[in-house]
């Protein structure tokens, strides 16, 4: 059971998201629709960090505190960066998860 849910090879699909992945590698966060173009680099680099071991994660529950994590690392530096300590929502986060994610380049998902 454990060589199909975790294969040791990709996909098919799953290289060819890889491949579509390695053509959007110049995207930008402004490109996302998001308006902190001097949001420090940091934290998408760390928010990426925590989607590169949820892609090594050997359960859903390690996958999902990864993801988890990588969402609160985002949020908590969009609320730095506005000096703002209200909550922010998916419009906020979800296109520097997207670009996190597209950054740190996933062989499998």
């Amino acid at each position: 059971l454990y060589p199909i849910i975790f294969p040791q090879e990709q996909s098919s699909e799953d290289k060819l998201l890889f491949e579509k992945m390695k053509i959007l590698q110049n995207i930008t966060l402004r490109d996302l629709g998001m308006k902190l173009e001097n949001m420090h680099e940091e934290v998408w680099k760390l928010s990426k960090k925590k989607l590169e071991r949820a892609m090594r994660a050997q359960s859903p529950k390690e996958k999902l505190e990864y993801f988890a994590d990588a969402y609160q690392i985002v949020n908590d530096g969009i609320e730095v960066h506005t000096k703002n300590k209200k909550s922010t929502g998916a419009d906020d986060c979800l296109p520097i998860l997207v670009y996190s994610l597209l950054k740190s380049m996933p062989a499998r998902i």
